[in-house]
């Protein structure tokens, strides 16, 4: 089944707060998805958690703790959180721009991979593990670089680059679903 079968019966479009964020209006972020042309200044410069839809063309290689790791054509998800200063307009501007000097895993792919569309909820809570989790419970998601993404993850999480083997006609839906799940 593709993306839109997975998420089917998905109704709820929401991220909720944990406890612990500041109060957001309203009570619960939504998550919002975004596309070409990416209006940096659109997005607004506040924590969040975000997955990035890429698409490689073909296969290519990176380089992930010393050794080569192939990655085959197709789609893919990268799931991070943007907490530093500038939040999701600066995280997203650098991955769209490819500017500065490669400094995560993820910019390893830049030359490599278009990316398609990205997905965002304002959240200081870390809940990129959790949409990590959910993401890799439905049908036809694999990690397929161990570690890529993940080397400071502190859930133990495979990767955070994750491959979307199924046809991705509602990746959106599908991260909503993880939102649903990752809430508190």
């Amino acid at each position: 089944p593709g993306w839109q079968g997975i998420c089917s019966r998905v109704r709820f479009e929401l991220c909720r707060q944990s406890p612990t964020d500041k109060p957001l209006s309203p009570p619960h972020a939504p998550v919002v998805r975004v596309g070409p042309p990416f209006g940096r200044d659109a997005l607004p410069p506040a924590s969040s958690v975000y997955a990035l839809h890429m698409v490689l063309h073909a296969p290519c290689q990176v380089a992930l703790r010393g050794r080569d790791v192939g990655l085959p054509g197709g789609d893919y998800l990268y799931v991070g959180s943007a907490r530093g200063p500038g939040g999701i307009r600066a995280r997203l501007g650098r991955h769209v721009a490819g500017s500065g000097r490669p400094h995560w895993h993820i910019d390893q792919l830049r030359g490599h991979a278009e990316i398609v569309a990205a997905s965002y909820c304002l959240s200081a809570a870390p809940l990129e593990c959790a949409w990590v989790r959910t993401l890799l419970s439905l049908p036809d998601v694999t990690a397929p670089a161990p570690g890529f993404g993940a080397s400071d993850c502190r859930a133990r999480c495979p990767a955070h680059l994750l491959r979307c083997a199924a046809p991705s006609g509602d990746v959106h839906a599908a991260l909503e679903a993880a939102a649903l799940r990752a809430a508190p």
